[in-house]
């Protein structure tokens, strides 16, 4: 990030995630994470946005009250910072963060 003005300034850069498709119903954006940065004049920094997995968690089922915990769900996802996108895609080897798995016994 670069302040091209005469004066120092102050700004926030965000990190938002879209999601090609869901079974929740969720923003079209979500926020992931952001920085405040404090820039002189002509002060130019490279930012870092923490953008932690655990913000693309959803409930599945949340709707019909039958979910059992937090996952993130298959499919497309895009992180974008700025003018900068990033796009990856999570399957069944993403393995779910939030509410630990409860094992059941095979008795």
């Amino acid at each position: 990030m670069t302040n091209a003005g005469d004066r120092a300034g102050i700004d926030v850069v965000e990190a938002y995630n879209t999601q090609s498709y869901g079974s929740v119903i969720h923003l079209d954006e979500r926020l992931m994470g952001y920085e405040r940065v404090v820039l002189d004049s002509g002060e130019r920094e490279r930012v870092t946005v923490d953008a932690p997995l655990e913000t693309l968690l959803v409930l599945p089922g949340d709707m019909d009250g039958d979910a059992e915990e937090l996952t993130i769900e298959d499919g497309r996802y895009a992180v974008t910072v700025g003018d900068l996108t990033e796009t990856f895609t999570a399957g069944p080897a993403v393995t779910p963060i939030g509410r630990p798995r409860s094992r059941r016994s095979s008795s």
